[in-house]
C-alpha cells in the first residue's frame, strides 16, 4: 500500500489525519510513529489488527484513535502513553479487561468499549475526570460498577 510505504520512508511527517479503515491491514508498522503531526488515526474494520507497536507513543499530538472492529484481545499499553488522547473507540474487539492503570489516559473524554468481553471495570476508571462518554453495551458485565457513582461527568 502506497501510504504505508510513504510512512515507512518518513515522507508523511506533516500528515494530520489518516484513515485506513475498511481495509485488510494485518499489522501496523512501527514507522507510523514517524507521523509526529498525526492528530486523528482511523484503523477501524480491518478485522485482523491485534496489537500496536510501542513506538506509536511518539505521536504526541494524537487525540482521536479508532481501533474498532479488529482483533484486540488485550488493551494496547501504548495507548496509555499517548498524552493528548481524548477519543478512543475499541468497540467490537475481543477485550476481556481494561488495565488497572487506565487512569494514565487522563485526557480521555470519550471511550467506546461496546461489543467486547469485558467482565468488570477497574476502580481506577473513576480517576478519568474528563470522561463524559463511556459506552459499555454488549459486554459481560454482571453489575454496574460502584466506582461509577464517583464519575459525575458521565452523560
Amino acid at each position: 500500500m502506497l501510504v504505508l510505504f510513504l510512512i515507512s520512508a518518513g515522507q508523511l511527517s506533516n500528515l494530520q489525519e489518516l484513515n485506513l479503515s475498511y481495509n485488510k491491514i494485518k499489522s501496523i508498522p512501527k514507522e507510523l510513529s514517524n507521523c509526529v503531526s498525526l492528530e486523528r488515526l482511523e484503523l477501524a474494520v480491518n478485522r485482523d489488527i491485534c496489537d500496536l507497536p510501542h513506538q506509536l507513543s511518539n505521536m504526541k499530538k494524537l487525540y482521536h484513535l479508532d481501533l474498532s472492529m479488529n482483533q484486540f484481545g488485550t488493551f494496547p499499553s501504548v495507548i496509555l502513553d499517548m498524552p493528548n488522547l481524548e477519543w478512543l473507540d475499541m468497540g467490537s474487539n475481543k477485550l476481556k479487561e481494561i488495565p488497572d492503570i487506565i487512569d494514565r489516559a487522563e485526557n480521555l473524554h470519550t471511550l467506546w468499549l461496546q461489543r467486547n468481553e469485558i467482565t468488570h471495570l477497574p476502580e481506577s476508571i473513576q480517576n478519568l475526570k474528563n470522561l463524559s462518554t463511556l459506552v459499555l453495551t454488549s459486554n459481560k458485565l454482571q453489575d454496574i460498577p460502584a466506582c461509577m457513582k464517583d464519575m459525575p461527568n458521565l452523560r
